[in-house]
């Protein structure tokens, strides 16, 4: 994966596009690069002789000049997300990288923030937006290559929304003390299903989720900042700092203060 583009793009945008029962679309002549990620309903399409099924959670890539016919679900209201790179011309050796992208990945938590990201800098009119908007759509699209790029049994399943909501209430508020009835009530499903979908999608429960999230924030404070051992268990929501400790020791085999001098050593050769 090339770290920039061979050739800069022309314009960057997002966009969410709802389709009624039953809408169909084809054929189409794609002209940007496009991602593609479905929020509700279902989605069939028709691109180079393949059919791709798409159910939410999933996400497809659209390549320019690539006619595409589109048939959205016959019984419910289709919602879908999308990024699109365009270009002025396409020259072989960026051809060559698209076409080596995989065409259709489950959507991630990191994903689907930077697609919302998008959508709202796109209706940010104070500022100059449209630079911000191409350096976002590459990033999307570099991490879109990464993501492809991971063996199939490490990349992440497709999750149901509802827990991708959970997931985000807790790297938003990881802060701040967290029950499990305010997590499903962002879910907008019940504590029992909550759990049920933790364990299915992510084999884990949601406290231990909330623990992990806390831990990977500390490991960045403690790497890259200078606050205090105490700071960063304030900053990272665990109720004590000797919980923080004990936690991040079982988690690390080190306690923060030799994870802290460990980075520190290894930055130093």
């Amino acid at each position: 994966m090339p770290e920039i583009l061979p050739i800069a793009p022309r314009e960057g945008y997002f966009g969410v596009s709802r389709f009624a029962p039953g809408s169909r679309h084809y054929p189409r002549l794609q002209q940007g690069v496009q991602i593609l990620a479905l929020i509700s309903g279902s989605l069939e399409i028709d691109v180079a002789g393949e059919t791709r099924h798409l159910l939410p959670g999933n996400m497809a890539l659209l390549l320019p000049q690539h006619p595409a016919c589109f048939r959205f679900d016959a019984q419910q209201e289709s919602r879908h997300s999308w990024c699109q790179l365009d270009f002025d011309e396409i020259p072989p050796v960026l051809q060559h990288y698209l076409n080596s992208l995989a065409p259709q990945l489950p959507v991630d938590l990191q994903m689907e923030q930077m697609m919302e990201l998008g959508v709202s800098i796109t209706g940010a009119r104070h500022i100059n937006n449209h630079r911000v908007l191409i350096e976002l759509a590459q990033t999307l699209l570099h991490y879109y290559s990464a993501l492809g790029a991971l063996e199939e049994g490490a990349r992440p399943r497709a999750m149901p929304r509802g827990l991708r909501q959970a997931c985000r209430y807790i790297s938003t508020h990881y802060q701040q003390p967290l029950v499990l009835e305010d997590i499903a009530q962002h879910a907008h499903c019940s504590v029992n299903h909550l759990i049920n979908l933790f364990k299915h999608y992510l084999n884990t429960t949601p406290a231990r989720y909330l623990r992990q999230v806390r831990i990977n924030q500390s490991e960045v404070l403690l790497k890259h900042t200078q606050q205090s051992v105490n700071k960063i268990a304030e900053q990272c929501g665990f109720i004590s700092p000797f919980h923080f400790s004990r936690v991040f020791k079982a988690a690390n085999a080190l306690s923060p203060r030799q994870f802290r001098d460990r980075c520190r050593a290894q930055a130093a050769r």
